[in-house]
């Protein structure tokens, strides 16, 4: 489990100067940080980040990307979530 690091880092691969950034990444950091969610899934960056933490939320993606371009080679079909 690493820190908000983390999720700094899966925002780094989106250019801060690009017009329509919203229209792709939001920054949630502080509303997660401060919810009283345990788990907070998200998906759609085609790519899986592995597991992050904010506070005391542990944020869950296991995303299969586009497969003709490589994107997720860290997809792991047999992962499940059990609440």
């Amino acid at each position: 489990m690493v820190g908000i690091d983390k999720l700094k880092e899966y925002l780094g691969n989106f250019n801060a100067n690009y017009v329509i950034n919203s229209a792709f990444v939001v920054r949630m950091d502080d509303f997660v940080e401060h919810s009283l969610a345990d788990y907070w899934i998200f998906g759609h960056t085609h790519y899986s980040g592995g597991s992050a933490l904010i506070g005391k939320t542990q944020l869950i993606c296991n995303q299969l990307g586009y497969i003709q371009y490589g994107e997720n080679k860290a997809f792991n079909p047999k992962a499940c979530f059990e609440i």
